[in-house]
């Protein structure tokens, strides 16, 4: 039996993939031939052949990494308990040998050397499973004819690697795998914010997310994501669902699946109160000299770049600190979602909306999918039950203040 995965309640990243062209046998071979190392590196440190401590990390792991590419993770949990009992066996083979035969005085750093090594295998045999090579049971047990792995866990192992599945879409692996992955930038108050990395995901679409798990009686796997990446992430399968205020437009909609609105509103201009006469017309901002700031790679940048022209673009990373610059006199002003600008005067009593009655745009937040209509009609029926029992407004209204 192998263990339950434990997720943490949010993911900051993961670390990119590795193309391969090796195949699934060629790869664990390979790792294999690395167990002499690590048992001469425990071997001459005295070290445990077993590190539950270290299993946990890599069985989180693979849960995270079966999930970005669809594959069934109680397949996955058995193949990698199988590939870590192989690695035992073949190191216990090791410690025996030289106990009768001359022993290793030197080995290779297990922590910098081997194990990067190991991870890195692990992340392209991911890479190579989802291919969905056809393999053969003759096949991989001649290549699992190993020094120091026993017939009888090679069998288990061939077993493991043939009993690989997949989700057919993502709503059947949020069903069973009772996992929601939330992709979320955490910089977009009161939709999805928090102070450093350290703290936990709050706003609006953070409730929201979680009704939305237990809606799927599904733990909650929060994904840190960033404007720029959203829909690279969303094409590469690092969320389910996208929740932190995010606008619905046609270019979206060509990757993922927009849910129904569930707030309106659109672009507005947010300034020092004392130069809300300056900047109190599109045509006033687009001036030779104004400096409007812009966290990149959302439908900010997207509205400045469409209609400013004459005025200095200046791009702030961090949308968490950005009207701080314009506090600090840094900029002269950002254009950016009215309800966001309502929150931030709130919130400052130095900032002021320039255009209070006015949108230069019209947008609509909505959640945004993988490419899985069973996933968008339940999401969608979850967002009017909850616009109907009043849980939408009561987010707006707690996070609002």
């Amino acid at each position: 039996m192998q263990p339950k995965f434990l997720f943490a309640c949010c993911l900051l990243s993961i670390v990119p993939f590795y193309a391969s062209g090796a195949t699934v046998d060629e790869l664990i071979v390979e790792r294999f031939a690395l167990m002499r190392d690590v048992a001469a590196y425990k071997w001459i440190n005295k070290l445990p052949i077993e590190d539950l401590a270290r299993e946990a990390v890599v069985f989180k792991d693979v849960a995270e990494r079966s999930l970005v590419h669809g594959i069934d993770i109680d397949s996955t949990a058995r193949l990698f308990g199988e590939l870590i009992s192989s690695a035992k066996e073949i190191q216990r083979y090791w410690f025996l040998y030289w106990e009768t035969h001359a022993a290793p005085v030197s080995a290779a750093d297990l922590n910098l050397r081997v194990r990067p090594r190991l991870i890195k295998l692990n992340h392209e045999l991911f890479e190579t499973i989802a291919r969905r090579e056809a393999l053969t049971r003759d096949h991989l047990s001649e290549q699992f004819s190993i020094i120091g792995l026993p017939e009888i866990t090679k069998l288990k192992l061939v077993d493991a690697v043939l009993g690989i599945q997949f989700y057919r879409d993502t709503f059947e692996q949020i069903i069973r795998s009772r996992v929601l992955r939330v992709g979320t930038t955490g910089d977009y108050a009161p939709f999805s914010y928090r102070a450093s990395a350290e703290d936990k995901f709050r706003g609006i679409d953070i409730d929201l997310a979680r009704d939305l798990a237990r809606a799927f009686d599904a733990q909650i796997m929060f994904i840190q994501t960033s404007w720029p990446n959203l829909m690279r992430d969303l094409e590469e399968g690092r969320f389910d669902i996208a929740m932190s205020g995010v606008s619905r437009n046609l270019e979206r909609q060509k990757i993922g699946f927009f849910s129904d609105a569930y707030h309106s509103g659109g672009k507005s201009p947010i300034c020092l109160c004392e130069n809300t006469g300056r900047f109190n017309s599109l045509d006033k901002i687009d001036q030779v000299g104004t400096k409007v700031i812009v966290n990149p790679g959302g439908t900010n940048e997207q509205f400045i770049d469409s209609h400013l022209f004459r005025a200095t673009k200046i791009i702030h990373a961090d949308n968490r600190s950005v009207f701080q610059a314009i506090i600090d006199r840094k900029a002269d002003l950002m254009i950016t979602d009215s309800i966001e600008v309502a929150l931030q005067v709130s919130r400052n009593p130095t900032l002021c909306a320039a255009m209070p009655d006015t949108h230069l745009s019209f947008q609509e937040k909505g959640y945004l999918v993988q490419q899985d209509i069973r996933l968008k009609e339940f999401v969608n029926l979850w967002l009017a039950s909850r616009v109907g029992d009043g849980s939408v407004m009561k987010a707006f209204a707690n996070h609002l203040k």
